[in-house]
């Protein structure tokens, strides 16, 4: 039965079925793990939620109702983190997103006209490229052992040279 269970596998082509099986974790989900963990660690982590607020229509369904900040910035990072006086900002992806994001990295790192999905990964790049401007540590993440990684590599250097390697996306993780 075991050999059956293997050769059924093996027969699954990863680009159309296995992801049938396997469930990825929401972005929420791995926000929640990251947060934890940092709480855990000590650090005083932030969410930060700009996605807007839940209205209900007339109709019963739901939109999202932007929200209107002047003091926010576009592409601004999913979770701020101040720990042993240094400043993180995380920008969560599911490892799906992570790794379409490690694919179109050239288009989002460059100025050439792209799609929706792409000019919102380009802010979000741009936000993390000040954060680091400023002397900080900014970087898009899939998972807690990427944040994890990044805050022990932080505080293993006496001087942290910052710059955009922390926050170009690796491959697979």
């Amino acid at each position: 039965m075991q050999n059956n269970a293997i050769r059924s596998i093996a027969a699954i082509s990863p680009t159309n079925n296995l992801r049938k099986f396997v469930k990825q974790p929401s972005e929420t989900e791995i926000e929640r793990s990251i947060l934890d963990w940092l709480n855990l660690l000590g650090a005083f982590p932030c969410k930060i939620n700009l996605g807007g607020k839940p209205i209900k229509t007339p109709s019963g369904s739901f939109v999202m109702a932007p929200f209107s900040n002047p003091y926010c910035r576009k592409g601004m990072s999913d979770i701020l983190v101040f720990y042993r006086g240094k400043t993180f900002a995380f920008e969560v992806k599911t490892p799906s997103e992570y790794q379409f994001m490690v694919r179109h990295w050239h288009k989002v790192t460059s100025q050439i006209k792209a799609s929706k999905r792409i000019m919102h990964l380009r802010q979000q790049w741009e936000f993390i490229q000040s954060v680091q401007k400023q002397g900080n540590i900014g970087a898009f993440v899939c998972s807690v052992a990427m944040v994890k990684d990044i805050i022990e590599k932080t505080f293993q250097n006496k001087s942290v040279n910052v710059d955009s390697s922390h926050a170009q996306p690796r491959g697979p993780q």
